[in-house]
């Protein structure tokens, strides 16, 4: 049984802001994760991690909102982290060519 799609949003003053994922990320839920980043976009804290360890399951309508935001980000001089995908989620973002440009680690604290 899949969980259930919630998006929590944490900011640290104009430092750093995290977006945890849990559920699965597609075509149903991608809409709610593009919100979140499109207000942190006019926000612009100098890094934004997406928290992926409780999302299981990523289609490439969540890899389309990541590359948007991650270009939106850059314009503004912010830097978008991937911390922690699930190997399905790797998958669709090394397939999808996103790897190429994303920052993708293991964990949030690897990021630091």
């Amino acid at each position: 049984m899949h969980k259930p799609f919630e998006l929590t949003l944490s900011e640290d003053g104009d430092e750093s802001a995290v977006v945890t994922v849990a559920g699965d990320l597609d075509s149903a839920s991608s809409p709610q994760l593009r919100n979140a980043l499109n207000l942190l976009a006019h926000r612009s804290p100098y890094e934004v991690f997406i928290d992926l360890s409780d999302s299981e399951f990523m289609d490439v309508s969540g890899v389309h909102v990541l590359a948007q935001a991650h270009a939106q980000l850059a314009a503004r001089g912010t830097t978008l982290v991937l911390c922690s995908p699930s190997k399905s989620a790797r998958k669709v973002i090394q397939l999808t060519g996103f790897a190429a440009i994303a920052t993708v680690v293991g964990t949030r604290a690897t990021a630091a």
